[in-house]
């Protein structure tokens, strides 16, 4: 039986399979299911219910008399526990041959990885510095240096990093090297993102716009510009000044600068509804030491800021718009669904209990907000600043 998601007029967003009476989910827009993933009943429950909170999916349903309660017998037990494990492929040591396998055994003497992760992180990276003019002829098929592969494991676990850091580290000595990415890439679209080539220019009608990926405190441009902008950027900066008079640095005497950030905390309930309510079970939420998102979210903060990076006859405007994240549980799941990782398994790390506190806790803070059609309408400040050199 297909299925289509809420949000969606046709088509099939996943099917009820007859055979097993499992849901699989094809949609990739079907929070809090996984697309390609397939889901028993109760994980159902779980995910919709209590937030995939397992334990306290099984006690709801114990408590309203689903279950029994009657102690599993030994045979149960055993097979309940019985391991079932398997040996650890080990790969023929003719493989380790040569450069390569001496290479190896250098790397993993005193590492976690598998050797046969460095060695096919070795051989593929070895291919691309070689290109495709070294080639061997089988018949007449002709045989590059490149090869693929792909090494596979648990997230945190299973050393697939570490299996790259001494290949890396070997290979970066070699002038203009291939460029890689560290990854996690958890997508199709997020591996074309890493192996993508630079995009030098907007379209070729447009030959003078070109993109750079660059650290904002670090950056220097030969030529000036007649004009600067900086979108919602400035309160990530660790050391805004030394961002803020790379920029100034950058323009022509002559030049302007734009800058736009989001206003107080107050102002702007879409993030304080949450973030002040994290902090109280989770203190270290925001890691010590990071830059204070609101600092610059009055006009006389940010004024202050833009002067002291030398700019003259600055200028400051507020807006106040409106947004609507949808109701309650919309802003809660797509707040959990897009947050970083690191802030993810904080909060996973909850207690049930604490995390259901935690969820009241936001509801009450958008109260204030809510129409009576159940709608959150969030104000929304912001900033603009306008300066000159």
């Amino acid at each position: 039986t297909g299925w289509t998601r809420p949000g969606k007029k046709s088509g099939t967003s996943g099917v009820l399979l007859k055979e097993t009476g499992n849901f699989y989910c094809w949609s990739s827009n079907a929070f809090p299911l996984e697309a390609g993933k397939s889901y028993i009943s109760f994980a159902l429950y779980a995910a919709y219910a209590h937030d995939g909170d397992f334990k306290a999916a099984a006690r709801s349903l114990s408590g309203k008399g689903y279950g029994t309660d009657q102690e599993p017998t030994q045979n149960e037990i055993a097979d309940e526990w019985e391991p079932n494990t398997r040996s650890w492929p080990v790969i023929d040591s003719r493989a380790y041959y040569g450069l390569a396998g001496d290479f190896v055994k250098l790397a993993s003497r005193k590492s976690e990885a598998d050797p046969v992760a460095i060695l096919a992180t070795f051989l593929v990276q070895f291919g691309v510095e070689c290109g495709n003019a070294p080639t061997l002829y089988v018949g007449d098929t002709s045989h590059r240096a490149r090869l693929a592969g792909v090494v596979v494991g648990s997230s945190s676990k299973a050393r697939k990093g570490t299996s790259a850091k001494p290949v890396g580290k070997l290979f970066n000595h070699i002038k203009d090297h291939a460029r890689s990415s560290p990854g996690p890439f958890s997508s199709g679209e997020g591996i074309i993102y890493a192996v993508r080539d630079q995009v030098k220019k907007w379209n070729e009608k447009k030959s003078n716009l070109d993109f750079v990926n660059v650290d904002a405190e670090k950056f220097y441009f030969s030529k000036k510009f007649d004009i600067v902008t900086c979108q919602y950027a400035l309160f990530f900066f660790p050391n805004a000044q030394k961002a803020l008079k790379n920029m100034r640095n950058s323009l022509k005497k002559s030049g302007k600068i734009g800058i736009s950030v989001h206003g107080s905390k107050e102002m702007v309930p879409f993030f304080s509804s949450i973030l002040d309510s994290v902090t109280k079970f989770i203190p270290d939420y925001v890691p010590p030491g990071s830059p204070n998102l609101d600092r610059f979210g009055t006009k006389s903060a940010l004024k202050e800021e833009i002067s002291k990076a030398g700019f003259s006859k600055i200028s400051v405007k507020e807006f106040v718009f409106h947004y609507s994240p949808g109701k309650f549980e919309d802003y809660w799941r797509n707040y959990i669904k897009y947050i970083a990782k690191p802030l993810k398994e904080k909060l996973n790390a909850l207690e049930y209990s604490k995390r259901k506190e935690l969820k009241q806790l936001v509801k009450e803070k958008t109260i204030q907000y809510t129409k009576k059609n159940g709608k959150i309408i969030f104000p929304w400040q912001v900033l603009i600043l306008t300066a000159k050199y």
